[in-house]
């Protein structure tokens, strides 16, 4: 293997292993958003809501904001789908899945993404974000057309094409100290 190619292998490693845990924080195997116990509350506000019980879902419309503990998500229009076994309402059912639209903004701690469509799906333990999708840790940055994080897998997709390719941006722990000293 050229010294090149070692340097190219090495650089992919060191961008999977920074992008996974940015994505993938103190060894999360599951969407905290849907990681529920008896005393969890999501709050959601909005100014309409409208729900399609027969359906099993319900949409919030205009400034709408959800939160559950530090996470929160903050977009134009979020649908939910939810199990629901009793016929009634969403009160007690689970939630399957979320499916944010328009100016999309999730936050949770040091972690933040925006993006036009964010979809979290907690069946297949999968959130995709989509329309422009930007993703920071800190100041790490990646985005591209498309970012797919499997949960589950461990894994994560950026997809880009000719006109936005996939762009990372890594600042080393040396050069995130260095500011630090500075302040």
């Amino acid at each position: 293997m050229s010294l090149q190619n070692k340097k190219s292998a090495i650089i992919l490693i060191i961008v999977f292993v920074c992008f996974w845990n940015l994505l993938n924080a103190q060894g999360q195997s599951k969407i905290d958003f849907f990681t529920t116990s008896e005393n969890d509350i999501i709050e959601i506000t909005s100014e309409k809501l409208i729900a399609f019980n027969k359906e099993n879902r319900a949409v919030f419309k205009n400034s709408v904001i959800v939160t559950k503990g530090d996470m929160s998500i903050k977009c134009n229009e979020l649908e939910i789908f939810y199990d629901n076994n009793s016929g009634h309402n969403i009160q007690g059912s689970k939630l399957d899945r979320i499916v944010a639209k328009g100016n999309v903004r999730i936050t949770q701690g040091d972690k933040a993404g925006i993006c036009g469509k964010a979809t979290l799906d907690n069946n297949r333990q999968v959130l995709i974000l989509l329309d422009n999708p930007k993703v920071w840790q800190g100041k790490n940055f990646m985005s591209g057309q498309k970012i797919v994080v499997y949960m589950k897998e461990g894994r994560v997709e950026v997809e880009g094409h000719d006109e936005k390719p996939v762009e990372v941006i890594i600042y080393s722990t040396k050069t995130l100290a260095d500011d630090d000293k500075t302040k």
